[in-house]
């Protein structure tokens, strides 16, 4: 099987849903697809702490 991500051969893929559609990630590749998650994720939570902001 191959990895949508990077085109790389693997016997063990995880498949992942993103914007709606589900993808299937080699496991460096999800690895880094989590950390992105969870940076995107931190992000909108800073963001909408400084638009609440009213000082």
């Amino acid at each position: 099987m191959q990895c949508q991500e990077c085109g790389e051969e693997s016997d063990e893929l995880t498949r992942v849903k993103d914007d709606g559609k589900t993808r299937k990630l080699c496991e460096d590749c999800h690895e880094l697809w989590n950390e992105q998650q969870e940076i995107a994720a931190e992000a909108g939570r800073a963001m909408r702490g400084m638009m609440e902001y009213k000082g």
